[in-house]
């Protein structure tokens, strides 16, 4: 029997941004090699996209709600001690393949904007540093590493502070979509909520994330292997915490 769902959210301790992480590698423990697995294909996938010129990464954006949904399945049946099977990552496919797409393509338009917003302020900066070189040559090279410097730091943390709140709205959607049948601007606003109740939980999470991260990429990158769909599982065990009634 499903747990209810509770379409609203609900804020969490502290603490348990550090249990998602703990509980997804439980459920990575139960089927490490077939998430290895998973881990590879996902790997040899955005590899083939980013050797699409320009549109390759955006492309890559517009499927993984998709992709994501079907390591969802796998872990809720993980979850509930069913063995996981190939065709559960095909669920997103099978499932509502036409609103997770809805869901990608809205992903990857602010995913271009928040692109073309950095390279906008990153041209502009170094656009003006050039110009006031010219005004004063000898000062050329001063005028450019400046201008570079501060046009990157700029344009990182505009980008950044665009980025936050477009992930905080994908971050639920996909199970919000494919487990429960929102619509995807609906979902999209539902998860924005919900990772806005949890902001602490959510800044816990980040920072093991970020040290776990920093690790998996110690030993020749081997570790992404385990990490990449750990971090995966995880937004099924934080939906869990935030939208079911357990």
């Amino acid at each position: 029997m499903s747990d209810p769902f509770l379409p609203a959210g609900r804020s969490v301790d502290f603490g348990r941004g550090f249990n998602w992480i703990s509980d997804a590698f439980g459920l990575f423990s139960r089927a490490a090699l077939g998430w290895i697995a998973f881990a590879i294909i996902l790997f040899v996938i955005l590899l083939s996209f980013s050797m699409v010129p320009l549109i390759g990464q955006f492309l890559f954006n517009l499927i993984s709600p998709i992709i994501v949904a079907g390591a969802l399945v796998a872990a809720r049946n993980l979850e509930r001690a069913e063995a996981m099977k190939p065709e559960d990552f095909m669920a997103g496919f099978s499932g509502k393949p036409v609103p997770l797409l809805i869901l990608g393509a809205l992903y990857m338009a602010g995913s271009l904007i928040i692109t073309l917003v950095f390279v906008a302020i990153v041209a502009i900066t170094v656009g003006t540093a050039l110009l006031s070189a010219f005004l004063d040559p000898p000062r050329l090279l001063e005028f450019i590493t400046l201008g570079t410097v501060i046009s990157l730091l700029l344009a990182a943390l505009i980008a950044l502070a665009l980025y936050v709140p477009l992930l905080m709205a994908y971050w639920f959607a996909v199970p919000l979509v494919h487990f429960h049948d929102m619509a995807p601007i609906d979902a999209m606003k539902t998860s924005f909520m919900g990772c806005l109740k949890n902001m602490l939980p959510f800044l816990l999470y980040g920072i093991v994330s970020l040290v776990l991260l920093i690790l998996a990429v110690i030993p020749l990158g081997l570790g992404l292997l385990v990490m990449v769909p750990v971090l995966v599982i995880t937004v099924y065990t934080s939906y869990q915490d935030a939208y079911l009634d357990r």
